[in-house]
């Protein structure tokens, strides 16, 4: 029991790590967004690096916000079922729906996406606009926030595994 009680608490460590560092991606965000309506209508001198860079930031902010918030379950669940089973029938319903839904679409966007990324590393690939940014970072967003999607999975069936038995990690 003690080696999954250290898997858990190093997951979920590693993903309140995530989720606290990538919170402050907010304020680049704004600062970015600010600057150029500025630029844009006061100085009419619109950038050519804005459109990318908000991209690349607010798609980091919400896929790693989104190991963020599944650690803590803030996302919407749907409790007409559940509200009504035994404490012991809700964490077996919850095993089960984490491995047919979390654990199959996360390995499915990590097969998806590796292949993309590892590409887009390879050749270097650039943006389409003007400004060309290199993009091969943002393609690998997909495959490695899933990747801590997937181990927040197998930390949260540890722990409903250990509440069906009893047991509180």
């Amino acid at each position: 029991m003690k080696i999954l009680q250290f898997i858990v608490y190093k997951i979920d460590a590693c993903n309140e790590w995530i989720g606290r560092i990538i919170q402050w991606a907010i304020i680049p965000l704004v600062a970015i967004f600010i600057i150029e309506s500025i630029l844009r209508k006061i100085f009419s001198a619109p950038q050519i690096w804005f459109t990318e860079t908000s991209y690349f930031i607010f798609g980091y902010y919400m896929m790693f916000g989104s190991v963020y918030t599944f650690l803590h379950g803030g996302h919407v669940g749907i409790d007409l079922l559940s509200e009504r089973l035994p404490m012991k029938a809700k964490h077996v319903l919850a095993i089960i729906c984490f491995l047919i839904f979390t654990f199959v679409f996360s390995l499915g966007m990590i097969w998806g996406g590796t292949p993309i990324a590892i590409s887009s590393w390879k050749a270097m690939e650039q943006g389409h606009s003007v400004w060309r940014p290199p993009i091969a970072h943002f393609r690998s967003v997909i495959p490695v926030s899933f990747i801590f999607i997937f181990l927040n999975g197998i930390s949260s069936v540890i722990k409903h595994a250990a509440a069906i038995k009893g047991i509180e990690l």
